[in-house]
């Protein structure tokens, strides 16, 4: 077999042939530009409508006390997540609950272990659902996707996310915003169901 016909079969398999193919294909429709085609297939894959999360979440937590029952799996996987902030041997400032709904991983937490959690989840309702609630650290509650993340460059000790994760369409793109958000040294803790959950 010849040299080129190996690199294009080698290249066929890692997928680069195939896109090719199929942008040369699409830009022969004359729709667009096979670059332009490339560009956009990069784009992430929006799987589940945020918005719909959203209202999902907001009903759940608008039922009170009845939303309170099921709580019980969100706490004790919270509980774990915290558990392991406690392995490593420091004391955070800050720290981000990405996905917190309600607050289940404060639950778990002392002011031994830090000074601050910024709650974050995309419904108001879970969110202030138990605002009432005090707890041994001081909470802020924001408002936030986990998809589209406002901190600032190096400004978290610490971000965990608790059985929030799955519901994110573009998961590398949210774990590079967490990556800038952390200081040098910052950790990343999350728990999410897996394939045969």
């Amino acid at each position: 077999m010849s040299r080129p016909l190996l690199s294009k079969i080698r290249q066929f398999g890692s997928g680069q042939m195939h896109n090719r193919l199929s942008a040369r294909m699409y830009a022969s429709s004359g729709k667009e530009s096979a670059r332009e085609y490339l560009d956009k297939s990069t784009t992430p894959f929006e799987v589940f409508d945020r918005n719909a999360k959203r209202m999902q979440k907001d009903r759940a937590a608008a039922r009170g006390a009845d939303s309170r029952e099921v709580d019980y799996l969100k706490d004790e996987v919270a509980s774990r997540v915290a558990d392991r902030l406690l392995d490593i041997k420091r004391r955070y400032h800050t720290v981000v609950e990405l996905g917190s709904g309600c607050g289940h991983v404060v639950k778990a937490l002392d002011d031994d272990m830090m000074d601050k959690l910024i709650m974050c989840d995309i419904s108001p309702v879970a969110l202030s659902r138990d605002a009432d609630a005090t707890y041994d650290i001081e909470v802020e509650r924001r408002v936030m996707d986990e998809e589209a993340l406002e901190f600032e460059p190096e400004s978290l000790d610490a971000v965990v996310s608790s059985l929030a994760m799955h519901w994110v369409n573009d998961l590398p793109g949210m774990m590079i915003q967490v990556r800038k958000a952390l200081v040098p040294d910052g950790v990343f803790i999350g728990a999410m169901f897996g394939g045969d959950s």
